[in-house]
């Protein structure tokens, strides 16, 4: 059976107007990252603001704390499957083709404080959900994109801060944390998960023009 999942949901921990201890963790954990950034080797290669139109998230989730990248490198480990599955449906393609980590925050509370990791695509809104996966249906919205080149885990550690960095150099921008929020890992053909070889990786985070 698939799952809808609210990156609004009340009823499970995540709105942002009611809970701004979400915002917290995750402006802490941008915090976290400026520890690393004397040893990385990564650099912002492109940034942009972008429309992103009404979509489906389609993907398989898991749910931990932040930090499990084991957990999370498990389910793409076990990928395949999944984009099989979604190569099927070609005719759902959007013009986002890449292969996406897509961090939300629709199940985190004080207690458990998970993170949901879901490894998908952005897909037409109106794809019919195979069997067994999972998706988010999404407005339409800003987001803000950063491409990162460098050695893998200087990406993975790193493209999260040099996009915040390059957004907090305008005015006109802020996050969107009023909206259904989440964050994305986006992997292209040039993505190559590999110590000691330098490629590109792409960092999503949804923003929103601000009020005057």
């Amino acid at each position: 059976m698939n799952t809808a999942n609210n990156l609004n949901q009340n009823s499970e921990g995540y709105s942002p107007s009611e809970k701004p201890h979400i915002v917290k963790a995750v402006i802490k954990k941008s915090k976290e990252m400026v520890n690393m950034k004397e040893n990385n080797q990564a650099t912002l290669e492109n940034f942009e603001i972008t429309k992103l139109n009404a979509c489906r998230f389609v993907g398989k989730s898991v749910y931990a704390r932040g930090g499990s990248g084991q957990i999370f490198g498990g389910l793409w480990g076990n990928s395949s499957e999944i984009f099989d599955t979604i190569n099927n449906l070609k005719e759902y393609a959007t013009d986002e083709i890449h292969n996406v980590g897509l961090m939300s925050w629709d199940k985190y509370d004080d207690e458990k404080k998970l993170m949901g990791y879901t490894v998908g695509r952005f897909m037409k809104a109106d794809i019919p959900v195979p069997t067994d996966l999972d998706y988010f249906n999404l407005p339409d919205m800003l987001v803000a994109k950063g491409w990162v080149k460098g050695e893998f885990m200087d990406m993975i550690g790193n493209a999260e801060r040099l996009t915040f960095d390059a957004l907090n150099q305008q005015k006109k921008y802020i996050p969107a944390w009023d909206q259904p929020a989440f964050m994305a890992e986006v992997y292209t053909k040039d993505t190559i998960p590999t110590p000691g070889i330098n490629s590109v990786l792409g960092f999503y985070v949804i923003f929103q023009e601000k009020n005057d």
